[in-house]
């Protein structure tokens, strides 16, 4: 059927030369702006299924998957790069067409329907804090021989 998705991988047709070419030729493209990194990363699921099928080939040479390995890691790596970049630009996107909050421009100490508030406000003690400090200084007076009562 055209459009629908297929959930059963096809076995391993792909050789490990033809998979290491691919992920480079993916990698350059991203790396170069040319293609989506969204696109390129479901692009890598379908090719990581491959080349898990090329892994259990017994067939295979040491040497072909180590290079495999390899153009995997570049893969993942100019992926990431490519990825990274699209986000930072996103960001610098959002930052230069957002409007400062309207609070912003008033000046220090002011908001809505109230008075200023002080910008060097002397500490408000709390009710416990108070009631401590009316112990405190009967206590300080017990060294100097004087009934604290």
């Amino acid at each position: 059927m055209v459009g629908s998705r297929m959930s059963i991988a096809s076995p391993a047709r792909s050789t490990p030369n033809g998979l290491i070419t691919l992920l480079f030729h993916l990698s350059h493209a991203a790396s170069q702006g040319q293609l989506d990194p969204v696109l390129v990363r479901d692009l890598g699921k379908r090719i990581y299924i491959e080349i898990d099928a090329c892994r259990t080939d017994e067939a295979k040479s040491q040497v072909e998957l180590k290079l495999l390995s390899e153009a995997m890691f570049r893969f993942e790596d100019t992926l990431l790069a490519a990825r990274s970049h699209m986000l930072l630009a996103s960001i610098r996107r959002l930052g230069s067409t957002e409007r400062p909050h309207p609070e912003a421009d008033r000046g220090a100490g002011q908001h809505e329907g109230g008075p200023p508030i002080p910008t060097n406000r002397p500490p408000n003690p709390s009710p416990v804090t108070a009631r401590c400090t009316d112990y405190l200084e009967p206590l300080a007076t017990l060294d100097q021989g004087d009934s604290p009562l």
